[in-house]
């Protein structure tokens, strides 16, 4: 499956350890990923995204800031 997004480029031309899901806007066909006060909000494509990062052995985490508490995205979306 090609890999097209942006993130995807960077993570294929350095090497990532980890990434911050960071905030997503939630928008239509996304779901809450990372807990019920995550901020983070995935559609099918995303999810797809986050999937091949996984695959490429990328840490993923959602935290909202420095003082909440990080939650590991470590299964398949």
């Amino acid at each position: 499956m090609p890999f097209f997004t942006e993130t995807g480029r960077v993570c294929q031309g350095y090497k990532l350890d980890a990434i911050n899901l960071g905030a997503t806007a939630n928008h239509d066909g996304a779901d809450q990923v990372g807990g019920k006060d995550s901020s983070v909000f995935l559609d099918a494509t995303q999810k797809a995204d986050v999937n091949q990062l996984l695959d490429m052995g990328i840490k993923l985490y959602v935290q909202q800031t420095p003082t909440y508490q990080s939650v590991d995205i470590d299964a398949k979306l």
